[in-house]
């Protein structure tokens, strides 16, 4: 079997793998409810599919579009073949490590960054996104990371190899791999920006003369008085494991302010605090309601 057809067969495996995967997981959470956490796994593995899957339709994208010139990667071939797997095999294990690495790293820092950006945000009390949803961009940003630190090691390792084994690569991928990679970095680059965006544009703000959203579609915030408050509950829903509680406003023209079920009883300190400002200035009481029992 050629390399062509191997390294073509190994894609498509671990894109049916990972689509199996996912539809065990995802049918599990119907029959089962496991709850947010199960959702938030499903989240993340629907992004390593994707990012695998659009990674096979690029490379089937540019093997038409951008073919690999295997005359010239011959002439000024100075890496054996045996070597370069050998390398190939050793990027293919520090780039997932890199990406694991500097993901945690970079959620780490998103979450340090953001909360520094909302203190100077006006307002009692500021409710941004969820921590997790950080792990996105941080996705993104590990991957970038990774394969950076991967080519820098290769090209600190192979020095003037360095040549050679991309020409090898190009072969084994069957296109111009530095146009593939250059757009795989552009795009990480904007998805980056983009989450990062949304995750600081999004906002609900808590003031004493009432409440103020942000939407990252939006310009402006949109205000809503205490006096347009209509309900305020505690939505308790009792699981095998744990007791997961959620938190609804409701106002006069039908909006919602729910932020995300808190799994396991672990409810951050601020929400019953807003709980009691929004029932204090509105005079509405805050009622406990039992949602359901699994």
């Amino acid at each position: 079997m050629t390399n062509r057809k191997r390294t073509s067969i190994r894609d498509l495996l671990i894109l049916i793998a990972g689509l199996g995967i996912f539809s065990i997981l995802f049918g599990t959470s119907f029959f089962f409810g496991f709850g947010n956490m199960l959702l938030i796994l499903l989240a993340v593995l629907l992004l390593i599919v994707g990012c695998y899957g659009s990674i096979f339709l690029f490379r089937r994208l540019f093997q038409k579009i951008y073919p690999a010139n295997e005359a010239d990667t011959i002439e000024s071939d100075y890496l054996d073949t045996k070597t370069f797997h050998l390398y190939k095999l050793y990027s293919e294990l520090t780039f997932p490590l890199g990406w694991a690495i500097c993901g945690f790293l970079s959620y780490q820092l998103m979450i340090w960054q953001s909360n520094l950006w909302f203190q100077h945000l006006p307002g009692q009390y500021i409710v941004p996104m969820e921590e997790i949803y950080w792990s996105i961009p941080a996705f993104f940003a590990g991957g970038l990371y990774g394969y950076l630190i991967s080519s820098l090691m290769l090209r600190i390792i192979l020095r003037q190899r360095i040549k050679s084994y991309w020409k090898h690569f190009e072969i084994s991928w069957e296109f111009d791999t530095k146009k593939f990679f250059r757009l795989m970095i552009f795009l990480c680059i904007l998805l980056i920006g983009v989450f990062i965006y949304i995750g600081l544009a999004t906002y609900t703000r808590f003031t004493e003369d009432g409440i103020y959203f942000h939407r990252a579609y939006q310009v402006e915030e949109e205000f809503y008085p205490y006096t347009q408050v209509e309900k305020i509950e505690e939505q308790i829903r009792t699981q095998k494991s744990a007791s997961s509680h959620t938190f609804l406003i409701q106002f006069s023209d039908g909006r919602q302010w729910k932020p995300m079920t808190v799994n396991g009883g672990a409810i951050p300190e601020s929400y019953p605090l807003i709980m009691e400002l929004v029932s204090r200035k509105s005079g509405r009481p805050v009622y406990q309601v039992e949602t359901g029992n699994q």
